[in-house]
């Protein structure tokens, strides 16, 4: 790429029975960040659990007050932290065939 050049941020694509999460924008007009992509209407709810596994605050026991839980940064923000690039993250599924067929 050469100086003064901007990269161009597309907006990822899914093929069917598959669900995508990679740096994008959801659409032209929207900021950039991880796009979750999916195919269909069943495939909503599950990019919604891969987005909460991957974005979503962990929670563990608390070692200092019995019964309480400590919240812990997300994965993403885990991996920031240790110093790796979430632009570079793209992450694909597979649906399985028996599932996707019934």
């Amino acid at each position: 790429m050469h100086m003064g050049q901007k990269k161009r941020i597309r907006t990822p694509m899914v093929k069917p029975d598959q669900i995508t999460v990679a740096w994008g924008r959801a659409d032209r007009h929207s900021l950039p960040s991880l796009v979750y992509v999916y195919p269909d209407r069943a495939g909503k709810g599950d990019s919604r659990v891969l987005m909460e596994a991957l974005e979503g605050d962990r929670f563990r026991p608390s070692f200092e007050r019995f019964g309480s839980l400590d919240r812990e940064p997300s994965m993403v923000a885990e991996l920031e932290k240790r110093g790796y690039d979430i632009t570079t993250l793209r992450l694909t599924i597979r649906r399985n065939a028996a599932a996707s067929s019934g």
